[in-house]
């Protein structure tokens, strides 16, 4: 009957959406996505955010994309500001608002007297949907990432560095000092070629107190130091003669094998040994290993 009077009258019939009618259109209110959990936080819709960077997201009936952002609205500038417009087709527009609803966007909480997160509508309809569901978010997270990659681009994590092998030397520190009142000597070379060197000595006239003389960093190639480090662990670096810790001239190594360290007060290092850290120790202090 109803339907008859609304035809009579020349208006459609209206029903009461479920949560599985067709939308179509929607507007979707963000706050900056978090930086650890690419979560976001909903924010008013129709106003300004009430603290912070935030924007929008909305698909009108027409297929028109329209796509705002501000990191920080309450300023003169606004800080970075994106503003893109684009147009869906009508069957790019149909595909998406059915995925949309196939993926369950309105079975999200909804709170008729919150308006935040996301607005649909349907017909004369319309809903607020606070949080939604994840499968759905996927879809409208392909217009975000067109409209503003600088922000809603998944960030891929650094890579990991490779975990060490057990049995490999990773890092050598060598300590030497020749006497109490002189300079002392350090050498780090790391397995991806990291090379750093210091050598300080006491300050004249203060007491208790060094000045470094020099202090340098460099990078080798990584198979180079992996040669290095494995010629070092082959000649015995790692099996030298334990000395007295507070006798001088004093010799100390620093090791780490896959993820054991050791450190102890050694003999003056062999030759052999010796000859394969001069390279290094000459090009960053060569006035004091001639």
């Amino acid at each position: 009957m109803t339907a008859l009077v609304l035809a009579l009258l020349g208006l459609a019939p209206n029903p009461v959406p479920d949560n599985k009618t067709t939308i179509d259109s929607f507007s979707f209110s963000f706050g900056a996505p978090d930086k650890h959990g690419g979560k976001f936080d909903t924010l008013a819709l129709g106003g300004a955010p009430a603290l912070g960077a935030g924007g929008s997201l909305t698909v009108a009936k027409d297929g028109k994309v329209t796509y705002t952002y501000s990191s920080a609205p309450f300023t003169g500038s606004g800080g970075r500001v994106v503003k893109k417009e684009w147009a869906l087709s009508k069957d790019e527009l149909k595909a998406l608002f059915a995925k949309l609803v196939a993926d369950g966007l309105l079975d999200g909480d909804a709170n008729p007297d919150a308006h935040s997160g996301i607005r649909v509508t349907s017909g004369r309809w319309y809903a607020y949907i606070e949080q939604v569901p994840e499968k759905a978010m996927a879809h409208i997270k392909v217009l975000l990432v067109k409209a503003d990659p600088v922000l809603w681009e998944e960030k891929k994590p650094a890579p990991k560095p490779p975990a060490p092998k057990p049995g490999v030397l990773r890092q050598f520190n060598y300590y030497f000092a020749p006497k109490a009142d002189g300079d002392h000597a350090l050498l780090y070379v790391g397995r991806t070629g990291e090379v750093s060197y210091q050598r300080y000595g006491p300050t004249p006239g203060v007491p208790q107190s060094t000045t470094t003389h020099v202090q340098t960093s460099w990078k080798i190639e990584p198979a180079d130091a992996e040669r290095l480090l494995d010629a070092l662990a082959a000649g015995g670096a790692l099996d030298l003669e334990i000395a007295e810790r507070e006798k001088f001239p004093i010799h100390r190594v620093e090791a780490q094998v896959g993820r054991w360290n050791t450190t102890h007060y050694t003999k003056p290092l062999p030759d052999p040994l010796l000859k394969l850290l001069l390279p290094l120790l000459k090009k960053a202090d060569a006035g004091y290993w001639k």
